[in-house]
């Protein structure tokens, strides 16, 4: 065998063995019934459906003044004359 042909049978074998894994992991995940799924489903869509209370996430760190609606907000008196 090849080293290309090692690498390569090694991979595969890895690659097999992370399936099985994950099947075996979701097979026990402990939803055995379709009562048990249709209460996880709800949970996660009563998490998801919640809106921020603002749209606008810089709605409470902007000034409550727009300083272009001023005139001239460095307009100043001067004190020499």
């Amino acid at each position: 065998m090849t080293k290309k042909q090692v690498i390569f049978l090694s991979g595969a074998i890895a690659a097999m063995l992370l399936v099985a894994i994950f099947i075996y992991w979701r097979a026990t995940r402990g939803i055995n019934s379709p009562e048990e799924f249709n209460q996880v489903l709800e949970e996660a869509q009563g998490e998801t459906n919640v809106a921020p209370p603002s749209a606008n996430p810089l709605e409470s760190v902007a000034p409550a003044e727009n300083p272009v609606e001023k005139t001239n907000p460095f307009k100043y008196e001067n004190p020499f004359e």
